[in-house]
């Protein structure tokens, strides 16, 4: 490996037309330097891809590595799991984690430059991309472009030069389909979290994979596009009742929209799952162990996902011999097994 010459803070002074203090200024965060100074300095840093020197820092206490995580928002299902696992992970390796969200206190507006800027302030060693933001294909190939050795978590587009840690939703989807059809549903409706969102329509194949296993027409009519949110699982339950023959079962593309279902249902004086059986899918168990009746959902595997980014991290390699996972590519890894929680919400059609 060829090792690039190491940018110093006296040549992103001299880009900037400032003095090495400003830089150390920006660098550390002070306040003390105006808003349009500070940008030429984060502007010189990314075009020379300066990275200061925190690495030497680290070593001499012992911290090898510095790895982000670069997160959607704070209440964003899968940070816990994640976070939690990439810090056990960290610290048996000795490396230090720093966390980052895409929206900020002072612009939570900012754009994929500005948070790239920041990122680069940061002398990341590598990031984990949390799932939300894991099919934002040109902010990943910018942040790959300024040298960034980076996992993005979930299913995306064309990964291009970073690394993809995914599970294997259509297959997940498909079992929870055939459950409900084993249990005697025949009218099983899809809730889909549009068609932008990679994830939802991984599991909406598999909905319809698992209706051809069992020869049963796909009826547009039981498809409902909306957000994932609680308010469009809401308007689904009401859109699919209107129908002259409703569906019997539910499955949500997420359990926050199962959760809008299933209170907008009970709104509506229908009983759960008497009338209608209701599932969801990937919550990191944020809302599914707290409804009543308790949700029938699939629960995805986010604390491996972030153990095995970290070990890539570590080595620029996935780690071989894992259980129920399987190598797609050089940097690609897919968990094959996930678990599928039964609650009371799903009953057999009597």
């Amino acid at each position: 490996m060829v090792r690039r010459r190491a940018i110093t803070i006296k040549e992103v002074a001299e880009l900037a037309n400032v003095s090495q203090m400003t830089v150390s200024r920006v660098l550390n965060g002070s306040a003390a330097v105006r808003s349009e100074t500070r940008k030429r300095v984060q502007d010189a840093i990314l075009e020379l891809n300066y990275r200061p020197n925190l690495m030497a820092r680290n070593l001499a206490r012992g911290q090898s590595m510095v790895i982000g995580i670069l997160y959607q928002s704070d209440d964003s299902p899968e940070l816990a799991p994640v976070v939690i696992a990439a810090l056990k992970s960290i610290r048996s390796l000795g490396h230090h984690l720093v966390l980052e969200d895409v929206e900020s206190s002072t612009s939570p507006t900012r754009d994929d430059e500005e948070l790239i800027r920041q990122l680069a302030l940061q002398s990341l060693d590598g990031l984990i991309v949390t799932p939300a933001i894991a099919q934002r294909q040109s902010l990943l190939d910018r942040l790959t472009e300024q040298g960034m050795s980076v996992v993005a978590l979930g299913p995306g587009g064309d990964d291009g030069n970073f690394a993809r840690v995914t599970h294997d939703d259509r297959s997940a989807a498909r079992a929870l389909t055939r459950q409900l059809l084993e249990k005697g549903h025949k009218r099983i409706a899809f809730v889909s979290a549009g068609s932008d969102h990679t994830a939802s329509q991984i599991r909406k194949r598999g909905y319809e994979l698992a209706l051809t296993d069992m020869d049963i027409a796909l009826d547009p009519e039981l498809v409902f596009d909306g957000e994932p949110d609680l308010e469009s699982g809401a308007a689904a339950i009401d859109a699919l009742f209107e129908r002259a023959t409703p569906p019997t079962a539910i499955f949500c593309a997420n359990d926050r929209m199962a959760a809008g279902v299933m209170s907008r249902a009970s709104q509506k004086g229908l009983n759960v799952p008497e009338d209608v059986s209701v599932a969801g899918f990937d919550d990191a168990g944020c809302v599914g162990p707290v409804t009543r009746p308790r949700m029938t959902r699939v629960q995805l595997p986010y604390a491996q996902m972030a153990e095995i980014a970290i070990e890539y991290l570590s080595g620029e390699v996935f780690p071989g011999g894992l259980k129920n996972c399987e190598l797609k590519g050089p940097k690609h890894m897919e968990i094959n097994s996930v678990e599928l929680i039964e609650g009371e919400s799903v009953s057999p059609l009597n």
